[in-house]
């Protein structure tokens, strides 16, 4: 089951409030997303993160007495204003019920791509990526149009910012290719 918990920071929902928006590093909840420390009765510590319409999320540990360190050890929750339990405490990590995929489904996915496959798969992450980095800056600066960021990124420099990227994302395609396929010196 993946975390249903979530909540909008800089317009990206975040799952994960140990991991930043962008899912790539670990970080510190109370730093990166506004979490602070309460006492959540008895001797019992959690992190919690008010919402805007009056609900806040609670995280603690899988005892439920500790704040976790990592998000492997926590448990997220979702009340409503007047401490009504909107959804309970739950992992944030995966579950087996199905919705993570196993290796072998990755295995397969991957094995069966095309070549042209592949090539949109990245052209579309060079692409999410150049947006997912205007809207960034756009957001930065009050900016609510593409305007100037379609006219920037127009052109001769364009073309060479993209084939770079391509470049670096067909490398870290390859890299999980090569972790998603079963070992081939293995049982040698």
């Amino acid at each position: 089951m993946k975390n249903k918990v979530t909540f909008v920071v800089g317009g990206m929902e975040i799952h994960n409030p140990f991991l930043s928006s962008c899912g790539r590093f670990i970080v510190e909840p109370t730093v990166e997303y506004g979490f602070y420390e309460v006492n959540n009765g008895g001797n019992s510590k959690a992190l919690r993160k008010d919402l805007e319409d009056g609900q806040y999320i609670l995280i603690t540990s899988a005892d439920g007495m500790h704040i976790p360190k990592t998000w492997e050890d926590a448990r997220i929750a979702l009340f409503d204003k007047f401490s009504i339990t909107l959804m309970p405490y739950h992992s944030i990590s995966f579950s087996a019920d199905g919705d993570e995929p196993e290796i072998s489904d990755i295995h397969t996915k991957i094995t069966s791509m095309s070549q042209n496959d592949i090539d949109n798969v990245i052209k579309g992450a060079v692409e999410d990526a150049l947006n997912a980095g205007c809207l960034h800056i756009q957001l930065a600066i009050g900016q609510t149009t593409g305007d100037i960021a379609g006219q920037f990124f127009s052109g001769t420099g364009e073309e060479e910012l993209v084939k770079l990227m391509s470049s670096r994302f067909k490398e870290y395609f390859e890299t999980e290719r090569m972790y998603a396929l079963p070992d081939s010196t293995e049982g040698d």
